[in-house]
């Protein structure tokens, strides 16, 4: 159960409460897909990864974001948001999905000030809405009344929406092609000891469409589909009544994704900043991610009436909004220890050997209309 960790007691707990509720569910409905696996290990009340109390952000906890690591990511990201508020008349609201720290919220805010006129956040786990506000109250006390917490997707919003770092959290299916070319979904079952293994499962009705519509012809070939990001990118595409969706994420286009030589898929975890490949093991501590398949995310926008707006790496769509600029100006107001650590920051961000091509940005528009934006000026893919 804890591959040689050494946990505390109420990891160890935790841990152990989480792996009960889930054998007791594989005993009752038989051998789960990792999808439904995955929404019990990241979001099962009061002890998936995502809803409990653990901390998860900063060199404390299991993984660094992008908006942890400078203040000049969420300025760029604001730079684009005005660029559309300024040019558009779209509503000034931002809209953010599962806002982590609020690092991000808390940059824009402070760069927009005034021009923004609600910042909400859709956030399932009451401790992260508490930790959000906390920090808000703390690192933009003046701005606090323009953000405000909502626990469902609204049925018409009119303004910018982001989802950094959401795609790649949302549970996958998992399918197998063996030596023969027949292709099965893996799933997660127990072996005689009642201990968590992987074994074969079907896949759900809109897994196996996607699964069809790749066309693959690959043998002893293992990867993730992703019918959840299907579902997040429909119902998004359906609350946009006016506006601008952004998603920031890892991952590939499809043809890169389901490379032959990439046969044992994206899947893995992550614990105390290590990677984990087991994700079967401590469920509850270790967050379970998957890289994004950014031509899914393009169709399902498309086939929902989106329009397209770009496709670019983080390092282009940083630069392009102006954070080489920025860097510049301020060279004059710090000293060389603080100047050289922003440069730090900035080469973590856009270094293709860090998160600079490892991270892309894609966004879509609906109803407005935009001769050029910013983030998507140059490279864009």
């Amino acid at each position: 159960m804890t591959d040689s960790w050494i946990l505390s007691d109420e990891e160890q707990q935790l841990t152990d409460s989480l792996f009960a509720i889930i054998v007791e569910h594989i005993q009752a409905n038989g051998i789960l897909t990792v999808a439904e696996f995955m929404q019990l290990a990241l979001y099962y009340p009061g002890l998936g990864y995502y809803v409990n109390s653990k901390f998860k952000f900063g060199s404390i906890g299991d993984f660094v974001t992008a908006p942890k690591i400078s203040s000049l990511f969420g300025f760029c990201v604001a730079a684009q948001i005005e660029q559309v508020f300024r040019e558009t008349n779209v509503r000034h609201d931002v809209l953010e999905f599962g806002a982590g720290d609020a690092s991000l919220a808390i940059d824009i805010v402070n760069s927009l000030g005034a021009v923004i006129d609600s910042y909400y956040i859709l956030e399932l786990s009451t401790e992260l809405q508490f930790q959000q506000y906390e920090r808000i109250k703390e690192k933009a006390p003046l701005l606090l009344d323009k953000i405000k917490w909502i626990n469902n997707m609204p049925l018409a919003f009119d303004g910018i929406m982001l989802a950094n770092e959401v795609l790649d959290a949302q549970p996958c299916e998992v399918f197998s092609i063996s030596a023969s070319g027949g292709v099965t979904g893996v799933g997660v079952g127990l072996d005689a000891q009642n201990q968590l293994i992987y074994a074969k499962s079907e896949l759900s009705a809109t897994a196996s469409k996607i699964y069809h519509n790749l066309g693959l012809e690959h043998t002893n070939y293992t990867s993730e589909l992703h019918p959840y990001n299907y579902g997040f990118v429909n119902s998004v595409a359906s609350s946009l009544k006016k506006g601008l969706i952004i998603f920031i994420d890892y991952g590939y286009l499809q043809q890169e994704y389901y490379y032959a030589q990439r046969s044992s898929g994206s899947l893995r975890g992550f614990f105390r900043q290590r990677k984990i490949d087991n994700i079967l093991s401590m469920p509850g501590l270790i967050d379970i991610t998957s890289s994004v398949n950014f031509s899914l995310i393009k169709q399902c926008a498309i086939d929902n009436g989106l329009d397209e707006v770009g496709y670019v790496s983080q390092a282009n769509f940083l630069i392009n909004c102006g954070i080489l600029d920025v860097l510049l100006k301020l060279r004059d107001n710090l000293d060389a220890i603080e100047y050289r650590y922003m440069v730090q920051q900035v080469e973590y961000l856009t270094s293709p050997l860090q998160m600079g091509d490892v991270f892309k940005v894609i966004a879509f528009s609906k109803d407005i209309q935009l001769n050029s934006y910013m983030g998507f000026n140059y490279n864009n893919l």
